[in-house]
């Protein structure tokens, strides 16, 4: 984890999304193709939870300003969240459930694509249903979500404690909504780091629907995101160096994993 970390912190184009399931099939006997899988399960648990901390916040007492967020780009934010959550779900339950039914209309689908390209994306589909195992097992499924939600509750009380360091205190709820709203930003194409999006993203929670000043608010998005990126990309390149891996082996981690579906 700390190395996909590392990789989407100073390489460009995504690359830890791929890097950490490589690292991951050099480490344990794991395909690379289901290493993906499973993170892609992973993020649409993260998704889930991010929008329940998006939308909490807004029906209550506290919050300070709903036109903030369902006019403009708050508007646009929301709907594109519920959108992609509620469309990523669709798949994956159909996938979860018709693993077969999916496959076969998988293989009629890619007919239209070039061989090479068809069989890429039939590879990369046979790892995912490999991952879809703990969406067919409810003990499993609330086993993901719990975690999930427990990390992304440890993870808004950094928000709100470092959001006091800088005298902004509105409220538990308000960091909940701050976080959720920072983790669809970054999710959009960004510089390595996510540096942009996510102060953008800070900002707009912070300035925009609870009108905290704009110094004050950027000024806690630095700090913040500087003090969590330091950290984990030395822990990431530390353990690139301690299991002897390159930053070669990083950069070019999206190509093997193309490479892996197709030899799969």
């Amino acid at each position: 984890m700390s190395i996909g970390f590392m990789a989407n912190n100073i390489l460009p184009a995504r690359i830890g999304e791929f890097a950490r399931p490589y690292a991951l099939s050099r480490l344990e006997p794991v395909s690379i193709t289901a290493a993906f899988g499973s993170l892609v399960v992973e993020r649409f648990m993260d998704g889930v939870i991010l929008l329940l901390f998006l939308v909490i916040p807004v029906f209550t007492p506290s919050f300070p300003d709903v036109t903030a967020v369902f006019e403009g780009g708050g508007l646009a934010i929301f709907q594109g969240a519920v959108a992609l959550v509620l469309g990523v779900l669709i798949v994956l339950v159909l996938m979860a459930t018709l693993p077969r039914q999916f496959m076969a209309s998988a293989r009629i689908a890619s007919r239209v694509l070039p061989e090479v390209w068809g069989l890429r994306a039939l590879r990369l589909l046979e790892g995912l249903l490999e991952s879809m195992a703990i969406m067919r097992d409810p003990r499993l499924l609330a086993i993901g979500f719990s975690w999930s939600f427990l990390f992304w509750m440890w993870h808004g009380l950094s928000f709100w404690l470092g959001m006091l360091a800088f005298d902004i205190d509105t409220g538990w709820f308000s960091a909940m909504f701050t976080e959720a709203v920072v983790g669809f930003g970054v999710a959009l194409p960004s510089a390595p780091g996510f540096f942009g999006t996510f102060h953008a993203s800070a900002n707009f929670a912070l300035t925009t629907v609870y009108g905290v000043p704009e110094t004050q608010s950027l000024a806690f998005a630095f700090a913040y995101h500087f003090g969590g990126w330091i950290p984990i990309t030395a822990i990431g390149l530390w353990y690139t160096w301690k299991l002897g891996f390159s930053l070669g082996d990083i950069g070019s981690a999206q190509e093997q994993v193309q490479e892996a579906r197709v030899d799969a």
